[in-house]
């Protein structure tokens, strides 16, 4: 291609880009593998389940003192907001107060389209499914998934989506690559796509354009 100048350069970089992103990816999945197994002890020995362990902090699994009903009441769905270091949970009707006060500063009434980045082209019509770590297995066939980020251990679960809509992500992100091997149109980085959107919402995803148009709530 008689390529010269700033073009290989940047192309050697883009390849370096690539290699370290693989390896960082490799890593990860490396580190979840072995904190599963971690964390399967610690619920071993203190005789719980290990979704609950996924619902402790890390100051509470390294001191051993929690409280079980906060667990319980995690698991139905809870927030969390660290302001300079500090961790704060929100559950119950904190939580219903915090994503209000969240929804309102969005407007969320007035909102009837999102933008992000296109992963992988194609065009996708279905109900919405939030879906964070610990619920991607609640995600139905033909759905369009939202969530902030997607990991290696979900892709199981991702198959079933008729799109798929991200908070994050870049062109290399784990969302964008399972997406092009799935054949799934995605958008990326929206930003906002878990705050603004809901379950059960009509949309319609044009990834070719990075466009989300919400039909009905």
């Amino acid at each position: 291609l008689s390529l010269k100048g700033k073009i290989l350069k940047y192309i050697w970089l883009l390849r370096e880009w690539v290699y370290y992103r693989q390896e960082r990816m490799a890593e990860w999945a490396e580190i979840n593998y072995h904190a599963k197994i971690l964390f399967d002890e610690i619920a071993r020995r203190w005789n719980l389940d290990y979704e609950s362990i996924l619902n402790l902090s890390v100051d509470e699994i390294i001191s051993g003192k929690f409280n079980y009903r906060d667990i319980k009441t995690r698991q139905k769905g809870y927030a969390v907001e660290v302001i300079n270091g500090k961790i704060k949970y929100y559950t119950d009707r904190q939580l219903k107060n915090y994503v209000r006060k969240e929804k309102g500063k969005l407007k969320q009434k007035e909102v009837k389209e999102l933008k992000g980045e296109p992963a992988n082209p194609g065009k996708a019509t279905g109900k919405v499914r939030i879906c964070n770590t610990y619920t991607f297995q609640n995600l139905k066939q033909g759905e369009i998934l939202v969530t902030g980020t997607t990991t290696p251990e979900t892709v199981t679960y991702i198959k079933k989506a008729a799109a798929i809509i991200a908070n994050e992500g870049g062109v290399l992100s784990h969302a964008a690559i399972v997406s092009r091997e799935l054949n799934i149109p995605c958008i990326i980085g929206t930003k906002i796509a878990t705050k603004v959107l809901k379950d059960g919402d009509l949309v319609e995803v044009d990834a070719n354009r990075g466009v989300v148009m919400i039909l009905k709530r």
